[in-house]
């Protein structure tokens, strides 16, 4: 059985955890969406995820956000999914140099949680 003490001690390093991932997000962020401005790229957040057991069967869902609040809205969908018991999610940058056209300069996975969606 654990005790009161232990709980408490699990629940710190799970909120230290927590603000380490967001103080990395956003830094990773900040560096990325500097890169694009300066060469005038857009910029999309891709989360995607799946909630079936074995996530190479399970249908995968995604949402995309871009504008001035385009991180923290992809955070917070990141967030609020994984809490929600998801199997594994991802939450990717997208650099575009021409989004209409689907022609892209630059792509990465900046947090991610459990196996890689399907």
């Amino acid at each position: 059985m654990i005790t009161d003490e232990e709980q408490g001690v699990r629940e710190q390093m799970e909120i230290e955890e927590e603000q380490r991932q967001i103080d990395e997000y956003t830094s990773e962020v900040h560096g990325f969406e500097q890169y694009a401005q300066a060469r005038g790229y857009e910029v999309v957040y891709h989360v995607f995820w799946d909630y079936g057991e074995d996530g190479s069967t399970a249908p995968t869902r995604e949402q995309w956000y871009w504008g001035e609040d385009g991180s923290q809205h992809a955070f917070q969908c990141y967030q609020s999914e994984r809490d929600a018991g998801v199997e594994s999610i991802r939450l990717s940058i997208e650099i575009y140099i021409d989004r209409e056209n689907d022609v892209m300069d630059h792509e990465d996975c900046l947090i991610a949680w459990g196996g890689f969606p399907a």
